[in-house]
């Protein structure tokens, strides 16, 4: 194949050490400044086609999350029972929920070990909080479905109990009419919503607050 000649642009055969119209030379020598502009060059390269080669973020393998997750969330329900025998107490029984989220990021990080980020211990701390709900629910339904007449009482006399605190006619009155099985009802419904979205919120809490303390002691 022929080339050209560097000083007088002549075809020059391959192999052909000198020009045939000008006699020059065809060995060409490279310069200081050529070869370190060759030298960025070839530095420069491999930067801008590795940026199609970038570590992916880290995502949550759900195959192995959603069994741990289902885990702590049996251990959230008994620890959350046992808070309410012991300490009879509503306010105390929710510490059960970030723990929730908190067991629920570790268990995944010993079954899959890896970086996990606040986002990550997040989901699978709101994941845990469903499934926290999920049991409670279907265990109140099944108390409701079985015995709904002593559901029904326990509400109404803990709204009784806290109506007393404030006597007004008013009061009275809205006791008076959530105290029909319609008003039950409703009022278990609410308080099921409520449940689910602060179930949601401090598993949540805890699943990132774990994943945060872990990256930080590694």
């Amino acid at each position: 194949m022929d080339r050209l000649c560097y000083r007088c642009n002549a075809p020059v055969a391959a192999g052909v050490p000198f020009c045939p119209q000008c006699n020059a030379p065809q060995i060409r020598v490279t310069t200081d400044s050529e070869q370190h502009a060759h030298d960025a060059d070839i530095a420069v390269m491999p930067a801008v086609g590795g940026a199609s080669y970038a570590t992916p973020a880290p995502s949550i393998l759900w195959s192995a999350a959603l069994a741990r997750t289902a885990v702590a969330a049996v251990a959230s329900v008994a620890l959350l029972q046992l808070i309410t025998v012991f300490s009879r107490s509503a306010a105390l029984a929710f510490l059960a929920l970030p723990f929730g989220g908190w067991f629920a990021v570790y268990l995944y990080s010993r079954r899959h070990p890896g970086p996990v980020t606040a986002g990550m211990g997040a989901r699978l701390g709101a994941v845990t909080g469903f499934f926290i709900f999920l049991i409670c629910f279907c265990v109140s339904a099944v108390g409701i479905i079985t015995d709904r007449q002593q559901i029904f009482d326990m509400v109404g006399k803990a709204m009784k109990d806290a109506a007393a605190t404030s006597p007004s006619p008013q009061a009275d009155a809205l006791i008076a009419q959530i105290s029909t099985p319609n008003g039950m009802v409703t009022i278990l419904f609410l308080a099921a919503v409520m449940f689910l979205f602060t179930s949601l919120v401090l598993s949540a809490v805890g699943g990132a607050a774990s994943a945060g303390l872990m990256n930080r002691q590694k």
